[in-house]
């Protein structure tokens, strides 16, 4: 999955941990000027780290490693951030590579396959309120950055899918879900990008709040048998393709994975 532009970039963003700031304002924000937007929902604390509704931030967490990167405070916004440059190269697609074939890109497809297509600008955003004010920590960092809702990227547990499979959603209603919810109401629109992790229906008697509120069962979090690990690439693998790609040939992707298995 490593490539030479993948390297880079990563180098560049831990070269720039050195000078990482103790704080950063929506101004300086905009001085870097991110391309996209990507967040994962879920609680803050101890009390919830492990819990269903939290498998959103875990994906999210995954990609701020992967660029050495740490969260930091944003001033006068209930989130932490972390800017990172995403490098093509990490997510190719093999819809993405038949498609330039068709269209004759050949150029554009050597230059990525060789690692020298620049990168993109991405923040990463981690809400510091409850899931039921996610939105908080979007809405004004979309709005100062004139920032269209179609380039915020939510990854989130979903109830309505199977346990482990993931699918791309690019608007569309909440579901019930209040940490999307919040989201809408703070962009004021229901036009981005949903990552959506599905997490299955509780066993019958047990309620929702109960299910999503408590930990997931040894068995789906064993490394060897396991849907987690699994569950867990192809959503930040979603999140790369989408900034690599879009939604549609990321959704492409993403949605036939696993199909003979």
């Amino acid at each position: 999955m490593s490539s030479g532009a993948t390297s880079g970039a990563a180098g560049t963003d831990r070269a720039a941990a050195s000078k990482r700031p103790s704080q950063l304002t929506l101004e300086q924000l905009k001085d870097l000027k991110p391309e996209w937007v990507i967040i994962g929902l879920g609680n803050p604390g101890s009390k919830y780290a492990g819990t269903r509704h939290n498998i959103g931030y875990w994906p999210v967490d995954e990609l701020l490693q992967e660029h050495g990167a740490q969260w930091i405070p944003l001033h006068g916004v209930p989130a932490q951030v972390a800017p990172v440059t995403m490098a093509s190269g990490k997510a190719s697609s093999r819809f993405s590579e038949t498609l330039g074939a068709k269209s004759g890109n050949a150029d554009e497809k050597s230059t990525e396959r060789a690692g020298e297509k620049p990168g993109t600008s991405v923040l990463l955003v981690r809400s510091t309120t409850y899931m039921n004010d996610s939105g908080k920590a979007v809405g004004p960092i979309a709005k100062a950055l004139e920032l269209p809702s179609e380039r915020v990227i939510v990854l989130h547990d979903e109830l309505d899918i199977a346990a482990g499979q993931v699918r791309i959603k690019a608007k569309g209603g909440e579901g019930g879900h209040n940490g999307l919810r919040s989201m809408t109401e703070h962009l004021g629109t229901q036009l981005y990008v949903r990552v959506r992790i599905g997490i299955g229906r509780p066993p019958k008697g047990t309620p929702v709040i109960d299910y999503v509120l408590t930990a997931f069962e040894p068995q789906d979090t064993d490394p060897e048998d396991g849907w987690m690990d699994t569950a867990l690439t192809d959503a930040a693998d979603a999140a790369r393709l989408i900034v690599a790609h879009g939604p549609d040939i990321a959704r492409n992707d993403i949605h036939t994975r696993h199909k003979n298995t």
